[in-house]
């Protein structure tokens, strides 16, 4: 107990030191920053003085590292992110919908016989599938649904806007940054900045700010004076920080060192009957937080001091190599950390079910995912000859992927921002997978009704 309470104090004093040091130079951004590690999110800095409410002891444990700070802003933050984890472009059930109207519905599917026809001699028209004109037809159709959906979701942003755009809205009003990582020294960056430099505000502080923002007046969201708040990153292997107060720290080895005691405290609470924590398991998950977020907190502080070298804007095909920032060694070879300006505001959706796009063209996973729906489609109709079955089989494995996608990314989520499951609240099967059944229901009984008369 003495131990965990001397760690706490001194991570409290280093988080004030790095909170007066950023207040100085640019007036207290203050974030409760995040970062995403395969699909999780690692919450760090705080905003405010840690430690102001002297609650004494609490259950003998004494004071946790990170009391009187609110985390509600991070909770929000994760859940937000959380419901975007499963998301797509396209909509499974009007693109299976949409086959089963044009295909069967719209007879179109007899232009896939031997014989072509949509009218005429009935000997014609139940001839066999010509597996060719088959496979071209289902994939034309499917794919000019897929299009229309992407046109229509582009029109509609223009009015409506997009989605992955307001999580980048909503991580500045709540003063949160994000950190996604895909690969282990590549990555996303969400710079979150409130205009008035705080989230924890009524709703007409945060509208008079929005408002203030409006006008000009304000500090700027973005890591630099452009507004830029979304980056690729590259990290160097042998990066270090240097944290207040202490000697410089490897970044991912204190990053695994620190999450072996997030396990080690974890199992402990599994093993035990009932495996509920205890006030020294929650002491212990805090001074875990608090550690990760002064490491991650003064690795953002050196990359805003040394913003001239870091932040740099990517050449101009990158886009279509994607090259690593210098051509030999590979990340091997930085001496820095590299933070390429994504104006776009995008690319960190490459990290989720969204996956990476071309123009608006999913390229990601949306779109193998998309490819695998396809080939099960094509496969059952060719060698079943249902139209209905083909696509209910599509859309399964569609719903079947994203629903095992998105659980285990809550569970990483939960994981890696510390936060217990039970606040994750989003990210449920969504209705469309009850629209669809209804409607295979009303076929079903629409066959039975005709097969009994």
């Amino acid at each position: 107990d003495l131990l965990l309470q001397q760690q706490a104090l001194m991570l409290q004093q280093q988080q004030q030191q790095f909170g007066g040091q950023f207040q100085q130079n640019s007036g207290q951004l203050g974030m409760p920053a995040a970062s995403l590690m395969g699909q999780g999110m690692l919450p760090f800095g705080y905003e405010g003085q840690m430690g102001q409410q002297q609650g004494g002891a609490v259950d003998g444990v004494g004071m946790f590292a990170d009391m009187g700070v609110s985390a509600w802003r991070t909770i929000f933050v994760a859940n937000q992110l959380n419901e975007r984890l499963s998301s797509t472009r396209t909509l499974p059930y009007v693109t299976w919908l949409g086959m089963v109207a044009l295909l069967e519905g719209l007879h179109w599917k007899n232009a896939a016989r031997w014989y072509p026809r949509f009218a005429g001699n009935e000997d014609m028209l139940s001839a066999q599938f010509n597996p060719f004109i088959q496979f071209a037809l289902g994939t034309s159709i499917w794919l000019a649904i897929l299009l229309a959906q992407l046109i229509v979701r582009r029109v509609a942003s223009i009015s409506f806007g997009n989605e992955h755009h307001d999580f980048v809205d909503v991580c500045s009003v709540a003063n949160v940054s994000v950190f996604l990582l895909d690969e282990p020294f590549h990555g996303y960056y969400i710079h979150g900045k409130a205009p008035g430099g705080r989230g924890d505000l009524c709703h007409s502080e945060i509208a008079n700010q929005l408002h203030k923002e409006d006008k000009g007046i304000g500090l700027p969201r973005g890591l630099t004076l452009d507004e830029c708040q979304t980056f690729e990153i590259y990290l160097p292997p042998d990066l270090s920080v240097q944290i207040s107060g202490s000697s410089p720290a490897h970044l991912r080895q204190t990053l695994c060192q620190i999450f072996g005691g997030v396990n080690a405290t974890l199992l402990t609470m599994a093993n035990r009957r009932p495996g509920k924590p205890e006030p020294q398991d929650i002491a212990e998950m805090s001074v875990h937080r608090c550690r990760v977020q002064a490491l991650i907190d003064a690795m953002v502080h050196a990359v805003m001091r040394r913003s001239n070298d870091v932040v740099q804007h990517p050449y101009a095909m990158h886009w279509f190599w994607g090259r690593l920032p210098q051509g030999g060694g590979g990340v091997a070879a930085l001496r820095h950390p590299i933070f390429w300006k994504d104006m776009r505001g995008l690319s960190w959706a490459s990290c989720l079910a969204y996956g990476a796009d071309f123009h608006g063209f999913p390229t990601g996973f949306e779109w193998h995912l998309a490819l695998l729906e396809l080939l099960c489609f094509q496969m059952c109709w060719r060698f079943q000859g249902s139209i209905y079955l083909s696509t209910a089989v599509a859309f399964l494995v569609n719903q079947g992927f994203l629903g095992l996608y998105g659980y285990c990314g809550r569970l990483r989520l939960a994981h890696t921002t510390l936060i217990n499951p039970m606040f994750l609240v989003g990210g449920h099967p969504r209705t469309q997978s009850t629209v669809y059944a209804v409607v295979f229901l009303a076929w079903l009984i629409h066959k039975i009704v005709e097969a009994a008369s």
